[in-house]
């Protein structure tokens, strides 16, 4: 079954009239199924019949079992979605105890001491009692909330981690700061912070929200950043994906009726993951799924021919993607918490901005991921609002500046743990601290305005 949290924030668009959509509301119908080769895809639909939107629609597709298959859509009778609500597959059951015919509430399971502190420190960090800095009025009704506010521990947790962690999770560790400091009102704190404390805080935050499967680490030998990329699963099942993926693509290259050419953006990028990425299942996943969405966009406007070649290609780009997810929970948290982030269409400037930080990760990252940024800021330093006829929204320079972003906010908490490296950086290279927090700060102001699940910026 399709379990839903958080709520749907939905515009009118004559009154301009803010709703809410409570997850609540929704309950998922199985309205149909068909069997493919990883067993059945079935379709789940959710209607709500609002007195003032009218009727709405939510579709999730589930396939394989336990998976959710591309991006669940929405149709909001012509009104702006501006928040959707996040979904994920549930076929647990509660435990029933023999002793009681009652079911028992189960306690939230999908959160560990670690992921609560870490919700915890980051809600001290941007939140305080307000008996520590606002001023108070009896006169004016008490506190004066010259910062905003106030906020609830909740509010707060699950504007921020609403992508990362389940509502229970998010209740749990708010109730926690509820019973340990007994205050239920919190004040944002005051953000006249220093620019470099403002970076660190951002590469937080793009951390949390840009995941990638892998590990950023300090070569000490070579003074630069290399990535580890997670080990597949399932090499053989990997293997067989990849492999797939080579076959579909060649039948559609064997004839120019397909309409796709090596010199397509989407072929391309297909070419470099087979050649160089076969045994990294996050960026195949990122890969498969990206370029399934180009392809679809293209034969939306009539650019691509609706052939069999291109849509078994699609299946198995598809397949691809499901398959990777379906065996490695990381990856598949990942997708979830990507597809969460609403992401703006940047405009050239904000592309200029991101490439600036080119030189600076140059100097200090080696091996594939210098080679990866390299190859990512070149695509971006060809965008211009589309690639190849697809627009970002549509997959593509979405994964680019993905990677950037995120990999460039894990160098840089990286940096913050150990000060250490900093000193190496400065004595082997040209670059310093200082020219290193500009050029970050820089990329993520930009990445800031792209990437809408920020608040307190």
């Amino acid at each position: 079954m399709i379990r839903t949290t958080g709520i749907a924030i939905i515009q009118h668009r004559e009154s301009g009239k803010i709703y809410e959509i409570s997850s609540d509301d929704l309950q998922f119908e199985d309205v149909s199924r068909y069997e493919r080769d990883m067993g059945a895809e079935v379709l789940w639909t959710a209607r709500v019949d609002h007195p003032e939107l009218g009727d709405l629609e939510w579709s999730v597709t589930e396939y394989p079992e336990g998976a959710i298959s591309g991006t669940p859509e929405t149709d909001v009778n012509g009104h702006e979605l501006q928040t959707d609500f996040h979904f994920e597959i549930d076929y647990s059951e509660p435990d029933i105890d023999p002793d009681d015919e009652h079911e028992i509430d189960p306690l939230p399971t999908s959160i560990t001491n670690s992921d609560t502190q870490e919700m915890r420190d980051w809600f001290h960090e941007n939140y305080e009692d307000p008996a520590n800095s606002l001023p108070y009025s009896s006169q004016d009704g008490g506190y004066q909330w010259i910062n905003g506010g106030p906020y609830t521990p909740l509010d707060a947790l699950q504007e921020e981690f609403d992508s990362v962690y389940s509502y229970e999770a998010i209740e749990a560790a708010a109730q926690s700061i509820i019973d340990e400091d007994g205050t239920y009102d919190w004040s944002p704190r005051d953000r006249s912070e220093s620019p470099d404390n403002r970076v660190f805080r951002l590469a937080a935050r793009f951390d949390r929200h840009l995941p990638l499967a892998e590990r950023i680490v300090f070569n000490e030998e070579k003074v630069a950043f290399q990535a580890l990329a997670t080990i597949a699963a399932k090499p053989d099942l990997l293997k067989a994906t990849v492999d797939r993926v080579r076959d579909a693509l060649e039948d559609c290259l064997s004839s120019q009726s397909n309409g796709l050419s090596g010199n397509d953006h989407e072929v391309r990028k297909l070419r470099r993951m087979l050649s160089q990425y076969a045994n990294d299942p996050q960026r195949i996943e990122m890969d498969t799924t990206s370029v399934r969405q180009g392809i679809l966009a293209k034969i939306a406007t009539g650019e691509l021919p609706d052939s069999d070649a291109i849509r078994d290609l699609l299946s198995t780009l598809q397949d691809a993607g499901h398959g990777i997810r379906a065996t490695d929970a990381n990856i598949a948290t990942n997708r979830r918490i990507l597809q969460s982030a609403t992401v703006n269409e940047p405009p050239t400037e904000r592309i200029q901005e991101i490439r600036e930080i080119a030189p600076v990760l140059e100097v200090i990252t080696e091996g594939d991921l210098q080679e990866q940024m390299r190859d990512d800021l070149e695509i971006l330093a060809k965008y211009d609002g589309q690639l190849g006829g697809v627009t970002q929204r549509d997959g593509l320079a979405r994964d680019e500046i993905t990677r950037v972003v995120g990999r460039a906010a894990r160098i840089l908490l990286a940096i913050k743990k150990t000060p250490e490296i900093v000193s190496k950086l400065e004595a082997s290279t040209p670059v310093k601290i200082g020219k290193i927090l500009s050029a970050f700060g820089i990329l993520f102001g930009a990445a800031a305005k792209i990437f809408q699940f920020f608040v307190l910026l």
